[in-house]
């Protein structure tokens, strides 16, 4: 089981905790809480949404499947897909 901790866990289901941990197990959400301890992977001031799946799509970017390379930046990856 990997734990996270972050500024702020917000549940989609509860209440926004402070300091949240939520823990990780065969890549499935396995428990949501308050950090009281233990090891967990500070990942700093961020917040995580367990739970949240973004379900949209671009059907209109299908056609470009396997033509535009990944790329480690978000900006790179838009100029490759602009640029074809």
């Amino acid at each position: 089981m990997i734990r996270y901790r972050a500024a702020w866990v917000l549940p989609i289901a509860g209440r926004p905790i402070p300091g949240g941990v939520v823990a990780v197990e065969r890549d499935l959400v396995a428990s949501v809480g308050p950090h009281e301890g233990g090891a967990a992977e500070d990942l700093g001031n961020v917040v995580l949404l367990p739970g949240l799946v973004n379900a949209h799509t671009h059907l209109e970017l299908s056609w470009m499947q396997g033509r535009v390379p990944p790329n480690p930046s978000m900006p790179g990856w838009a100029r490759s897909l602009v640029g074809l």
